[in-house]
């Protein structure tokens, strides 16, 4: 293998260089590595998919299995706060990254108002579907208001409300006190401005797109199929500054031969595709899915936090419940439970009356419920009653607050028909206001029985320590007396009016009988709060807020109005492999958009390039983005480049707007040679223009590759390459088959 020229730093040559920052080893080789755009974080994947955050290239922050699934891709939200992966049984889930420890939410990509539409969504997703993920800023422009002389943000009434807690509540106390509690953070409320919204993009095996509004909510889908061709795998996807358009390169078999199962030959097309949709409608979706975001995640707080609730309603209920029939048991075996209970209740009453315990309580005192017993379960039933007033007062009241305050900023678009008719269902956004009044009503209602019950069970649990403790101490006959002490006799007979082990709170925890079949909204416009427990009612506001914007997709299609300009790249092309380390056996594709204008390019928004690999060469295709909603647009062709390598390539990526990088394997005949990581200037490379179609046999090498920076990797073979976001401090990880990391800073000269 050749040796390239390696600035070490001492040279007064003031070429640009790789300093090495430092090294280390993983415990497992890695499969994929995802920097973050605007921070220095970057996501590793193992062979055995297990995924880990590392920060500034090796502190690692978190890990995380994939039990019985696989990953296939990762990308990062634009500003750098979320990270979405897909899987291989097709589900995206998405965490944020300002936590030691992910927050994991799944990322929706169907309408739940179709169900055949979902099915085939779901069955085209599922199985190694998935082939590319993307995620691009869809942002709105400065609005005509945001000037000096008005503020629409002046009066902000989200601000006025409480801030939310990040940190759950803490569960059940566990039944063995010496386990160590564990910190549960709470699902992650996104916080989106219209300033940093964003699309995710999911390309499959089938030639779909499918698009999720900041992954919180479906905006529709595209599919690339033509009668011409079969289905087409998505291979890259690439957005115009602006999402006026996207570039989409797409690979399936020719149906003009019969093709082999060991033959990897494949057209590969570059297809431009206009989105009208989101671009004359851009500032009523960013306002809508600004919105719409901030309640999905709320809703999803919400949920989690009934799930605390219910956790705690459990264990009071259980304890209470094994507690009163073990007494019932103790006075009469022999009898049903509801003959059992009177009985119980009855000798309770006497013994409260007297003072006396009764001979069949004895025992049961003395043998089973122990002081300390005693004492366990009215620390731990009235620790879960005082939970639930906690949980309800500082997580489910505040967040339906501030869900209250979304909602009504829906109602009011839903009012302006000439912009949002389409858009929004007016009907389903006042079910979903009616429905978070009925959550209100039941809460409060939840509140004011625990409240009325908590201080007649303390009173009530008093009174048997008493009488526990007084039949521990004197161990005396059936006639013991124990005086009046800390309890409170009114109470506990209260306690005791009603059938004792009777859950007041089931209704709102378990689904009343035939409540399926009620109108919860017509229920609470009637001013009947008695139905519909808090997760049914959380369920259906969920259902009906995924509902809510489905009208856009009934209506109105991504691809309405669209152009579509197809560019066949290669046709019968081989193209090289992945490296042996690679999950998913495919071609070397990366991209690069370049945001700036273009000269000559009159309607031009940047340029997009796609680099591939083939046996000896490296491709670099050039195509401009063009406005493509004016009906006078006219179309540059691509160009292309092909740069003469005599290596093999394990991996490479664009740097920036200048530079690409490429590892270089050295081949069988070369002894004792290392890997190498260079980087060339593609934008000042030798392009060609385009013809109709190139054919594998008629490319030949247009450039020589002209080395810009380099630096041996010793000992890293097969090895993937990973670059950061940073421009101000540009990092390449490396990471080799053998589980050994080199960090690189790049040095501008």
């Amino acid at each position: 293998m050749t040796e390239i020229y390696i600035d070490n730093g001492n040279s007064s040559n003031v070429r640009p260089s790789f300093i090495k920052e430092y090294e280390s080893n993983l415990m497992k080789a890695a499969k994929l590595i995802s920097w973050c755009p605007t921070m220095d974080l970057f996501a590793v994947v193992s062979v055995n998919d297990n995924l880990s955050l590392y920060r500034e290239g090796n502190q690692k922050v978190w890990t995380v299995d994939t039990p019985n699934d696989r990953i296939i891709a990762i990308t990062w939200r634009p500003d750098g706060q979320e990270m979405a992966v897909a899987y291989y049984s097709g589900k995206v889930m998405k965490t944020g990254v300002a936590f030691p420890e992910p927050t994991w939410s799944p990322c929706t990509f169907s309408s739940i108002s179709n169900v055949s539409i979902r099915n085939a969504q779901v069955e085209s997703m599922r199985n190694g579907g998935i082939t590319y993920i993307s995620w691009f800023s869809y942002s709105s422009k400065p609005s005509l208001l945001s000037h000096y002389t008005f503020d629409p943000d002046a009066i902000n009434v989200k601000s006025l409300l409480p801030d939310l807690h990040v940190i759950a509540h803490d569960d059940p106390i566990p039944t063995m006190p010496f386990r160590k509690k564990k910190i549960v953070l709470m699902p992650i409320i996104s916080n989106v401005s219209t300033k940093s919204l964003s699309l995710l993009l999911v390309g499959t095996k089938k030639g779909e797109i499918y698009m999720s509004f900041g992954g919180s909510f479906y905006a529709g889908s595209l599919n690339l199929q033509t009668t011409a061709h079969s289905p087409g795998e998505i291979m890259n996807i690439c957005s115009a500054p602006d999402m006026s358009s996207i570039q989409v390169l797409s690979r399936h078999h020719s149906n003009k031969r019969k093709v082999e199962s060991q033959d990897n030959s494949y057209i590969y097309t570059l297809s431009a595709i206009s989105m009208p949709l989101l671009q004359e409608r851009r500032e009523e979706l960013c306002n809508i899915t600004n919105t719409q975001i901030n309640i999905v995640d709320l809703l999803r707080y919400i949920q989690y936090s009934i799930g605390i609730l219910d956790k705690h309603y459990k264990v009071h209920t259980t304890m209470n419940k094994r507690q009163i029939e073990n007494m019932m048991c103790a006075i009469d075996s022999n009898s049903d439970n509801a003959q059992r209970n009177i009985i119980l209740r009855g000798e309770l009453q006497t013994m409260l009356a007297t003072g006396y315990v009764p001979p069949a309580l004895i025992n049961y005192f003395m043998e089973e419920l122990s002081e300390k017993s005693a004492k366990q379960w009215n620390d731990r039933v009235s620790y879960s009653y005082k939970a639930c007033l906690r949980i309800i007062a500082e997580y489910i009241l505040p967040a339906n607050d501030r869900l209250g305050v979304y909602l009504s900023e829906l109602y009011g678009y839903s009012h302006w028909k000439e912009r949002y008719e389409e858009i929004l269902d007016k009907e389903i956004v006042e079910k979903c206001i009616a429905l978070s009044g009925l959550l209100t009503a039941r809460v409060r209602g939840l509140v004011e029985i625990i409240s009325r019950l908590l201080p007649k069970f303390e009173a009530f649990m008093e009174w048997i320590l008493s009488a526990t403790r007084s039949v521990s101490d004197k161990k005396s006959g059936e006639n013991d007396f124990f005086p009046v002490v800390s309890y409170n006799p009114k109470l506990v007979f209260d306690y005791l009016k009603g059938p004792l082990a009777m859950d007041d709170l089931i209704v709102f925890f378990n689904k009343s009988p035939g409540s399926d079949s009620l109108d919860l909204v017509d229920q609470y416009q009637r001013g009947i709060f008695a139905y519909g427990s808090l997760g049914q009612i959380v369920e259906e506001q969920t259902k009906a807020c995924e509902t809510m914007l489905a009208k856009l997709s009934r209506t109105r299609a991504l691809n309405t109005g669209a152009k579509r300009h197809d560019w066949v790249l290669f046709d019968s092309l081989q193209m090289k492999f992945f490296a042996v380390n690679r999950e998913t056996v495919g071609l070397c594709v990366v991209s690069y958009t370049v945001e700036k204008q273009i000269e000559n390019y009159e309607k031009s928004l940047g340029e997009h390039y796609i680099a591939f690999t083939t046996k000896d060469m490296v491709v670099i295709v050039r195509n401009p983005f063009i406005s493509l909603v004016g009906e006078e647009t006219v179309l540059q062709e691509p160009c292309y480049a092909c740069i003469s390598v005599d290596h093999d390539i394990s991996d490479m990526q664009f740097i920036d707007d200048k530079e690409l990088a490429i590892i270089l394997q050295p081949t069988m005949l070369e002894d004792n040679a290392n890997p190498q990581l260079v980087t060339i200037h593609y934008r000042h490379l030798n392009y060609s223009q385009w013809k109709e179609s190139l054919m594998s046999g008629s490319l030949a090498p247009t450039n020589l590759l002209d080395v810009v920076r380099s630096v041996c990797l010793q000992d890293l073979w097969d090895a993937i390459l990973g670059i950061n976001g940073s421009r101000e401090k540009r990092i390449a990880n490396v990471i080799g088959s053998n589980g050994k990391t080199k960090v690189f800073y790049m040095k501008d000269g």
